[in-house]
C-alpha cells in the first residue's frame, strides 16, 4: 500500500520491484505501477499511478546519495496531523477524509546526505512537475457509504519547476514514544518558473468565485519549521512541546496546493476540521452533471498563505494496569499502564492583506483550546474544549498514537 485509503483513489496498492546492488556504493532501483482501488477492475491506464526511482551511494559510505525519479501519483496537500494510518480508519470506517490531495506528474533530480551515525538527514531537490485537481471519488466505507464525500479544493493546475530543501534533525531516544530529545524538520521550496492556471477567479470585492481559468505565479517561496522538544520530567512522566510555522516567506499568495489550514485532531482538535482556512470553504463549486457525468464539487482553494501552531502536552504514567493483571493471574500482561494526558494547542491561519486577491483576511488572533485523555497503548481517548470563540461544548476524538 502506498499511502493510505482516501477518497480519491480508494487504496492505493503499489506493485512492482526493488533492487539494491551490493558494494560500497550500493545502487538503488525502484519500479512500482500503482492501482487505485476507486477505479475498480477496469486497467485504465488513465486511471492507474507509477513512480521509478534510482539512487546511487557515493563517498562509499552510504552517506551521500544522488537520485532521480520519474512518477505520476495522488499527494495529500498537507498530512493534516494524523498519520496515514489513523486517516486511512476514519475514512474507511467513518466515511471521514481528513485530507485533501492532488495529482503530481513528473520528475526530480535529488542530492540526499544523511550519515548514518549523525543525527541530521539533509536533501535538495530540482523538481519539474504537472499539477492537476482531481475530484472526490465513490469508495467503497462501512458506514455511510451512500453518503456524499467532502468537496476537494481546486488547485493551481499546469507546469511547476521548483528547488526544495528539506533538513532533518533527529535526537530522539525512540521515533513511536519518544520521551527524550529533539525533532527538527525545516524545509524551503522556491518556485522557478513554469505555467500555472487557478480554474477559478475570486471577486476581489465579494470573494464569491466563477468558474474562469486565470493566471497564478509559479514564482514562490514557501517555507516550514517545525521543532519538537521531549522532555522525561520522571520515571513515568514526560513533556512534549511543539513550534510549528509555515507559509510564504515574501508575503506572496501561494498556489493552493502550498496552503495551509487549522482545526481537526490533528492541530486544534476542539473546533472543527478547516474551522481557520482564510474562508476556502465558504463557497462550492459544480462541474459536469451533464446527465452522463456526475456532477463533481469543488472548492476554490485550500487555505490560508501562513499558518503558525504551538502545542503542549504532559504525560503521567497512572500507578495501575500491568500490575493489576498480574495481581488477578500469574503470566497476565495487560501491556503498558495507562496514561494520564493534559494539553493545550494555540494556533493562528491568515493572508497578509496584499496576497489576498479576493480571499479572506483569516484570524487577527490565536484560537486555543485544551484538554484532557487517558492513553492505553497505541489507543489514545481525549476530550478538548475551546478556549476562544466558538462553543464552549468539548469535543471527543479518538488517536492512534501520540498526538505529538
Amino acid at each position: 500500500v502506498r499511502g493510505g485509503y482516501n477518497r480519491v483513489e480508494g487504496l492505493p496498492i503499489a506493485a512492482g520491484a526493488r533492487l539494491e546492488l551490493g558494494g560500497s556504493n550500493p545502487a538503488r532501483l525502484e519500479a512500482l505501477l500503482i492501482y487505485r482501488t476507486e477505479s475498480g477492475l477496469r486497467l485504465d491506464e488513465d486511471e492507474l499511478g507509477y513512480t521509478l526511482r534510482a539512487e546511487q551511494g557515493v563517498g562509499g559510505r552510504r552517506a551521500v546519495r544522488l537520485g532521480a525519479a520519474l512518477f505520476s501519483e495522488i499527494r495529500p496537500i498537507e498530512p493534516a496531523g494524523l498519520s496515514d494510518r489513523e486517516n486511512s480508519l476514519a475514512t474507511f470506517f467513518l466515511h471521514r477524509d481528513f485530507r485533501d490531495h492532488y495529482e503530481r506528474a513528473g520528475w526530480t533530480a535529488s542530492l540526499r546526505i544523511a550519515p548514518r551515525d549523525r543525527p541530521y538527514d539533509l536533501q535538495v531537490e530540482y523538481r519539474d512537475e504537472t499539477h492537476r485537481t482531481i475530484a472526490a471519488g465513490a469508495p467503497w466505507t462501512l458506514f455511510d457509504n451512500d453518503g456524499e464525500w467532502r468537496p476537494q479544493p481546486f488547485v493551481a493546475e499546469g507546469e511547476l519547476r521548483s528547488i526544495a530543501a528539506t533538513l532533518g534533525y533527529d535526537t530522539r531516544n525512540e521515533t513511536l514514544e519518544p520521551a527524550a530529545g529533539w525533532a527538527i524538520t525545516a524545509a524551503l521550496e522556491v518556485g522557478l518558473g513554469g505555467r500555472l492556471e487557478h480554474p477559478v477567479r475570486l471577486d476581489p470585492a465579494t470573494g464569491r468565485p466563477a468558474l474562469e481559468r486565470t493566471p497564478a505565479d509559479a514564482r514562490f517561496t514557501a517555507g516550514l519549521a517545525d521543532v519538537r522538544r521531549y522532555v522525561r520530567t520522571g520515571p513515568g512522566s514526560r513533556i512534549a512541546i511543539r513550534a510549528f510555522a509555515a507559509g510564504s516567506l515574501d508575503g506572496e499568495p501561494l498556489p493552493p496546493q502550498r496552503q495551509h489550514a487549522l482545526g481537526g485532531v490533528g492541530s486544534l482538535p476542539a473546533y472543527r476540521p478547516f474551522a481557520f482556512d482564510c474562508d476556502a470553504r465558504a463557497h462550492t463549486l459544480g462541474i459536469g452533471g451533464d446527465g452522463f457525468v456526475p456532477e463533481s464539487r469543488f472548492h476554490p482553494y485550500y487555505g490560508c498563505d501562513r499558518v503558525a501552531l504551538f502545542q503542549l502536552e504532559y504525560q503521567l504514567r497512572l500507578p495501575f494496569g500491568r500490575d493489576l493483571g498480574r495481581r488477578l493471574a500469574s503470566g497476565i500482561d495487560l501491556g503498558p499502564p495507562p496514561s494520564l494526558v493534559l494539553f493545550f494547542d494555540a494556533g493562528r491561519a491568515w493572508n497578509e492583506e496584499e496576497a489576498r486577491q479576493g480571499r479572506g483576511a483569516g484570524q487577527r488572533d490565536f484560537a486555543a483550546d485544551a484538554g484532557i485523555g487517558i492513553r492505553a497503548g497505541r489507543l489514545g481517548l481525549y476530550w478538548a474544549v475551546p478556549l476562544s470563540g466558538g462553543t464552549s461544548r468539548p469535543n471527543f476524538f479518538v488517536r492512534l498514537g501520540p498526538r505529538l
